[in-house]
């Protein structure tokens, strides 16, 4: 009976998911994010991303030192593994590492940024791009505090707490100490910049 009752389970959010993706720009967007099974049909929450457009605060670069930024960037890319980050919120830097993967080389072109991330669950703050980004989508068994992760091919979440989930996500990186981060992003929305190191 356990069994019938989690298939009907995984059919129905398989359902509600697909129905998100499917949504058109002026209509809401759903985004279900939860680490108890139980409750995701309750919470899921209603969001147009039209709503949240990076904020204009960005240093204005000459388009000779933005090609020379590229190309170091570029280059440190091809060189290692992980690229070193800067996530600040207030007055608190936290350094972070991104991977190098073919979705954060195209997250990496959009730095700097400066984002207001929507409150969810009381463990992640999120931000819905404009524009879609390449995914590798895998399924973590547990978020980690400190995770930046993908959510589709839009959305960019900034976990603050650790908890399992059955959702999947493309990896993009993680804050290295998180002391401190779930105090600095506090409970309501909140303006939160990245900029590579």
């Amino acid at each position: 009976m356990n069994k019938i009752l989690s298939i009907l389970l995984i059919v129905f959010l398989s359902f509600i998911l697909s129905s998100c993706s499917s949504s058109e720009n002026g209509q809401s967007e759903i985004f279900l994010a939860t680490s108890n099974l139980s409750s995701y049909a309750d919470e899921s929450i209603h969001l147009n991303p039209q709503l949240n457009k990076p904020s204009s605060v960005q240093p204005s670069l000459s388009q000779d030192s933005v090609s020379q930024t590229q190309i170091e960037l570029e280059t440190e890319m091809e060189d290692s593994e992980i690229i070193n980050l800067q996530i600040i919120i207030g007055q608190q830097t936290f350094s972070a590492k991104l991977y190098n993967n073919s979705t954060t080389k195209e997250l990496i072109k959009q730095m700097p940024m400066t984002l207001v991330m929507n409150e969810l669950n009381g463990n992640e703050k999120y931000y819905y791009f404009s524009n879609s980004l390449q995914t590798d989508a895998q399924r973590p068994s547990q978020i980690n505090a400190g995770d930046i992760m993908l959510y589709g091919s839009d959305c960019l979440v900034l976990f603050y707490e650790t908890f399992s989930t059955l959702y999947s996500y493309t990896p993009l990186g993680y804050i290295e100490d998180t002391t401190g981060l779930a105090q600095a992003l506090g409970s309501n929305n909140i303006e939160v910049s990245f900029q590579i190191d």
